[in-house]
C-alpha cells in the first residue's frame, strides 16, 4: 500500500509557511508566486500555529473583506488535522473526506515535514492503479 512517505519522497518536502502578521493579499501572492493551495502558518517560535488555504481566501473574498488589511491570524484554520509519514493514504484520503478538506500537513515529531493535496492522493492513485491496469493485461496475455 501506498504511504504519505512514498508521496513525500516523489513531490518533494518543500513547504512555504507565511506568518500570521501578514495580510491575506500576502497570502494570496505567496500561493500564487508558489503555485500551491495552502500555507501552514508558523508563529514567531516557529511552530505551527495554523494554515491558511484558498478557500479561507475565497471565503473573505465573497465576504467583501479587504485582502490588504486583514490578517492572516483572523483567518486561519487553528485545528488542524495532520498525518504522518507512516500513514496510508486511504487513512488520509478518509480523513479529508470526512473532514472536507483538501491539504494536509504531514508531521513527525511535532515538526512539519511536509504537506498534501487531494491531488497528490488522487496521482498516486492512478499511478498505482494504472500499474494494476498493466500487470492484469500481462497475466491475462500470458495465459492466453
Amino acid at each position: 500500500m501506498t504511504s504519505v512517505k512514498d508521496i513525500l519522497s516523489k513531490k518533494g518536502a518543500r513547504v512555504v509557511f507565511i506568518g500570521p502578521d501578514l495580510t491575506l493579499r500576502e497570502a494570496l501572492d505567496t500561493m500564487i508566486d508558489n503555485k500551491v493551495g495552502a500555507l501552514p502558518v508558523k508563529d514567531t517560535s516557529g511552530d505551527i500555529a495554523g494554515i491558511i488555504t484558498e478557500r479561507d481566501l475565497m471565503r473573505e473574498v465573497y465576504n467583501r473583506e479587504n485582502l490588504d488589511s486583514r490578517l492572516v491570524g483572523a483567518v486561519m484554520t487553528t485545528s488542524i488535522i495532520s498525518a504522518r509519514r507512516e500513514d496510508g493514504i486511504d487513512t488520509v484520503m478518509e480523513q479529508m473526506t470526512e473532514n472536507r478538506f483538501r491539504h494536509v500537513p504531514i508531521l513527525e515529531e511535532g515538526k512539519l515535514v511536509g504537506i498534501i493535496s487531494i491531488g497528490d492522493l488522487v496521482k498516486s492513485q492512478l499511478h498505482y492503479l494504472k500499474h494494476q491496469m498493466e500487470d492484469l493485461k500481462g497475466y491475462v496475455a500470458g495465459a492466453a
